[in-house]
């Protein structure tokens, strides 16, 4: 065998939070870690590693996962938010009353699928003029909340790539919104909350960030085993004492503060990795 695990990718695109990750922490265990971008070059591993940077894994790198004996993620191929978020989905004639958010279908507003066409020079002329009819990408940091679906624009229901999801949140004892982060490699785990006052807790609007020592609510582990997460970032909150799953990043994009804030709690799941060599 070439190496112990092999890391595939579509591109180039890596975070060095996750780039130091999902290199640097199996080595620590002495495994010999591979890396491969695109499939030009057929390699052999104990196990491959489904780090396809798009919402719907292709079917030839699918295919090239079979000839491997294990695999991390290489059946968590499908990660779109109809898929993801299918219990919280409204439709216009639904009776649903409360606040709604808009997405897109895409994980993380399209934008590596967006990233894709214009790193290949085809995107679509007049993309950045398009309307909710024919939306395809949207700023995942922006995504437009209502507070009736009386309120949505009628494009959105004519859109396919388009979804309206029950706007459901968390607040802390100080107004502020909360997003809870569960990350996993398979039976390994933790959570962190992130706080913001904006309701889209992301990014730069983050103000605090905390290290949670709570159980996984059963409904969550039932989400994992269903769509099939050995490793990734599982995004939800705790509302009228249920948890509600926005997003599962398969993926996810770490930046290097936080990756040192838990260096600990990444190195001990990083001990996961064992589940999925024989």
């Amino acid at each position: 065998m070439d190496s112990d695990i092999l890391i595939v990718l579509d591109s180039t695109i890596m975070s060095a939070g996750a780039f130091s990750l999902l290199i640097d922490l199996p080595r620590q265990h002495d495994l010999k870690v591979d890396v491969q971008i695109g499939l030009d070059v057929a390699k052999t591993s104990r196990c491959v590693f489904n780090h396809v940077d798009l919402t719907t894994t292709p079917k030839t790198y699918l295919d090239y996962f079979k000839t491997f004996p294990g695999g991390i993620n290489t059946s968590l191929v499908d990660i779109s938010k109809s898929l993801i978020c299918r219990e919280s989905l409204v439709s216009p004639d639904d009776g649903y009353q409360g606040a709604v958010i808009v997405k897109t279908n895409l994980n993380c507003g399209g934008t590596p699928e967006f990233d894709g066409l214009k790193r290949s020079g085809r995107l679509p002329q007049g993309l950045i003029k398009q309307n909710y009819s024919n939306a395809r990408f949207m700023d995942p940091g922006n995504y437009p909340i209502y507070k009736n679906v009386c309120d949505v624009p009628p494009g959105v229901w004519e859109n396919p790539d388009l979804i309206v999801q029950q706007f459901h949140s968390e607040m802390d004892d100080r107004g502020r919104y909360c997003l809870r982060h569960w990350y996993v490699l398979g039976s390994k785990g933790f959570q962190t909350m992130n706080v913001s006052e904006k309701p889209i807790v992301k990014g730069r609007n983050i103000l605090d960030r905390q290290l949670l020592d709570e159980p996984i609510p059963a409904a969550l582990l039932q989400e994992k085993e269903r769509l099939g997460v050995d490793y990734g970032r599982i995004d939800y909150i705790v509302s009228d004492g249920e948890a509600v799953l926005f997003d599962v990043n398969r993926t996810p994009s770490i930046r290097k503060e936080t990756a040192a804030r838990y260096q600990k709690q990444f190195q001990e799941i990083s001990m996961g990795v064992f589940d999925f060599l024989d």
